[in-house]
């Protein structure tokens, strides 16, 4: 099955929009008569926007409220489906905190895993990695191991070895590793590869076998790009995800624009009150899983930001996003009443010795406390320089509260925020 979703694959990447489009809808309609049989939440749902079973691709959808995270928590039980469909094979359940805190139970079939292997095979293919070369993946909760193979995803492919080790790891313990290790690819959370990348440049050492960098899980800092390359002279390659409905976009490896994977996951960019995003443009992000029947999620809204993109140059039709912004919480208030995403490059803020991590928390309009993960203490000069610096990149005269940590903690599911704001 996997060969037959490569080659179709490579039919619909460079397919007119519109037919795009038009696949997905019927896909949604075939996903909605099945949530409407078999999900009491579903039914209700889908009623009151006008959805006819006659009728599946109706103008239904558009009508259909944004479902929010605290509203498919709170559905429970009734947000699935009974029973799958059984050629989409068995189910699995598991929990997922997003970058939230707060748990979500989520079911999905075999089929939906299908995809999401097709979907990682798509962008090894994409980026031509040499799959015999040694991947090393840090991530949150992964044990120490060594693997025979990369991942099922590459099965009838020569592919290996895969080393793994825990992301909670002291960093340097993390760097001697990957010393030992000295892998052909390198994939961890987007703020642990930031720090493996600073404190590589401290320490003086390369990874000498390294082709490439790979990110998930968080948004990049503006400088991370460029942290990589002066640690490793590798290239950086991104993806966007989510737990709740698997692989969102891949990075081109032509442009450096995301496409959105438009065969296993249809995307909304919209603004405040739900109206499309025109590219340029930055809005929520609302996901319709299209194959995984076992726990519907239609216009699910992921609780991210991002902006929208235009057609890229590479000639692939797919659908793309310029930057993923993060989560609602990762939004700078301003005293007047504005918003402002904090954008800024970590390098700015960690040029001093003594700064190893650090993260931003807002908790009033006024003033920003900020965590440090300290090599040494800090003179009252380096204090200063430090809140002058985040006074700068956030254009505010905030009070800055600069607490020194043993460690920045991350979400249940693995993730580190470089801001969050705590403001209600």
């Amino acid at each position: 099955m996997m060969e037959v979703l490569r080659a179709q694959f490579g039919e619909s990447e460079r397919a007119e929009p519109a037919e795009i489009r038009a696949l997905q809808r019927v896909q949604i309609g075939l996903l909605a008569a099945h949530a409407h049989a078999h999900s009491a939440f579903w039914r209700a749902r889908l009623d009151t926007a006008g959805f006819d079973t006659e009728s599946p691709n109706g103008g239904w959808f558009e009508a259909l409220p944004i479902l929010t995270r605290s509203e498919a928590k709170a559905a429970g039980e009734a947000l699935f489906a009974n029973p799958a469909p059984p050629s989409h094979g068995k189910i699995d359940r598991m929990k997922t905190s997003g970058s939230t805190g707060t748990p979500l139970e989520i079911a999905k079939t075999d089929l939906a895993q299908v995809f999401w292997y097709a979907i990682t095979l798509r962008d090894s293919l994409w980026h031509r990695r040499n799959l015999q070369g040694k991947l090393a993946a840090i991530r949150v909760g992964t044990a120490r191991a060594t693997h025979a193979g990369w991942s099922p995803a590459y099965a009838g492919y020569a592919n290996g070895p895969c080393v793994t080790f825990d992301a909670r790891e002291d960093i340097d313990a993390q760097l001697d590793w990957l010393l030992a290790e000295q892998p052909d690819v390198l994939l961890t959370h987007a703020s642990n590869l930031h720090a493996l990348a600073c404190r590589s440049i401290e320490r003086g050492c390369r990874l000498h076998r390294l082709n490439e960098a790979r990110s998930f899980s968080e948004r990049l800092a503006p400088d991370l790009r460029e942290r990589v390359r002066e640690a490793w002279n590798v290239p950086l390659t991104d993806m966007y995800s989510a737990n709740e409905v698997g692989y969102i976009a891949l990075q081109c490896p032509e442009s450096g624009l995301y496409h959105v994977q438009s065969e296993d996951v249809m995307i909304e960019i919209v603004d405040a009150e739900g109206r499309p995003c025109a590219p340029g443009e930055t809005g929520r992000v609302v996901a319709t899983s299209l194959h995984n029947f076992a726990m519907p999620l239609i216009r699910y809204d992921l609780g991210d930001h991002a902006t929208a993109g235009g057609p890229c140059p590479c000639g692939r039709t797919l659908p793309t996003l310029e930057r993923i912004l993060g989560r609602t919480r990762n939004m700078l208030k301003l005293p007047g009443g504005g918003t402002a995403w904090p954008g800024f490059p970590m390098n700015t803020l960690m040029r001093l010795d003594a700064v190893r991590e650090l993260r931003m928390i807002q908790h009033t309009l006024e003033e920003i406390e900020v965590e440090l993960v300290l090599a040494r203490p800090l003179s009252h000069a380096d204090e200063a320089a430090l809140a002058d610096a985040v006074r700068t990149r956030l254009g505010h005269p905030f009070r800055i509260r600069l607490t020194p940590v043993a460690r920045i903690a991350r979400s249940q599911g693995g993730k580190m925020e470089d801001f969050e704001c705590r403001v209600i």
